[in-house]
């Protein structure tokens, strides 16, 4: 399941989504909520990943960065969309729900748009809803 999980796809058991549910159920109870929202959901799961990420961790240098970082991750969500669609922009409305998906939060997309445009990869309009890369 761990190794299935880095490629984006994979087996979800059901015990898996039990604790995912259980995760939501308290975060809402949190919030002081008799239902659960979908961010408590992706709340849940960006916090399931990360715990079973510090298990997998091989104790390497954790002053590191790690390939599998927010931005990085995003970075490359950002990329593939792109070149599924080949289209020389992509919709920021289309990337935040992948990300959304993976565990991250739409603070994350926006430091991975921020540094990015400053490392002039792409081009962001002014409403911050197109990115267009440079290359285009």
């Amino acid at each position: 399941e761990a190794a299935s999980d880095t490629a984006g796809i994979g087996f979800t058991s059901a015990r898996t989504l039990l604790a995912t549910l259980r995760l939501s159920q308290a975060l809402a109870r949190l919030r002081q909520s008799d239902e659960v929202a979908r961010d408590d959901i992706v709340e849940a799961r960006r916090l399931m990943s990360l715990s079973r990420a510090s298990v997998l961790d091989t104790g390497e240098d954790k002053d590191a960065p790690k390939a599998d970082d927010a931005v990085s991750m995003i970075y490359k969500i950002i990329r593939e969309l792109a070149a599924r669609t080949d289209a020389p922009a992509v919709n920021v409305a289309e990337v935040l729900p992948r990300v959304l998906s993976r565990g991250r939060t739409k603070e994350d997309l926006e430091r991975c748009l921020s540094e990015y445009q400053e490392l002039n990869v792409w081009h962001l309009n002014d409403a911050r809803t197109v990115i267009r890369f440079v290359d285009s």
